[in-house]
């Protein structure tokens, strides 16, 4: 009999845990910190860090649509938000990425066009 009760008070206890797992609100909680700790970190990653980033945020948001039907407004609302800083977060790495390849194209114009200039002066 006490054997019988360790092993259901085990399973009440597992069952406990892995509901608080699935929990939204604990979800949306996980994803911020996730998001957080990326808009901390990002400067430094390079592409291959971007991309295993970027799969854990998509497992992440993968989680929270197969829970969003137990989410109340407000959960699914402070998660588009999350959602969207991160989008946020890897846009402007793309524009800074892309501001720098065109300084580095407007560095080499100029040895370019006084080449050009210097065709012409014979």
């Amino acid at each position: 009999m006490k054997r019988i009760f360790s092993v259901f008070l085990f399973t009440a206890l597992l069952m406990a845990i892995c509901s608080c797992a699935q929990n939204p609100a604990r979800q949306v909680d996980d994803l911020r910190i996730f998001v957080s700790e990326v808009e901390e970190e990002s400067s430094s990653y390079d592409a291959e860090q971007w991309e295993i980033v970027n799969a854990e945020f998509e497992a992440m948001v993968s989680k929270l649509e197969e829970s969003s039907e137990d989410m109340t407004k407000e959960e699914k609302d402070e998660a588009y938000e999350v959602i969207g800083k991160y989008y946020g977060i890897y846009l402007k790495k793309g524009v800074n990425d892309a501001v720098n390849e065109v300084q580095k194209a407007l560095d080499g114009l100029s040895p370019l066009i006084d080449g050009f200039r210097k065709a012409f002066e014979d």
